[in-house]
């Protein structure tokens, strides 16, 4: 079985590589990983407003990543679809 990555910021963009990507392989060999990188500065972790504020924006991004999942879920009943949030630097994380 095949697994693509589609990477989200959440933007309109990144919804329609997401329904590209779905329309394209709707079947159900083919896995979607759909992967938001979080990505902070670490000259920031020792400020307790900037940890809090990276917590919301995480809660924030969770959020919006199950709702991609159940768009997905709702539009491309067949679509194997899993979800991913990752902290980190962009290529390594990728």
């Amino acid at each position: 079985m095949a697994k693509v990555i589609v990477v989200t910021n959440f933007s309109e963009s990144s919804r329609n590589a997401l329904d590209y990507t779905c329309r394209f392989l709707n079947n159900a060999e083919t896995t979607v990983l759909l992967l938001n990188i979080f990505c902070f500065s670490p000259s920031l972790t020792g400020d307790a407003l900037a940890i809090a504020a990276m917590s919301e924006t995480i809660d924030r991004d969770t959020y919006h990543l199950q709702k991609e999942y159940e768009w997905v879920k709702a539009a491309y009943p067949f679509i194997n679809m899993s979800t991913e949030m990752v902290t980190g630097v962009f290529m390594e994380e990728l």
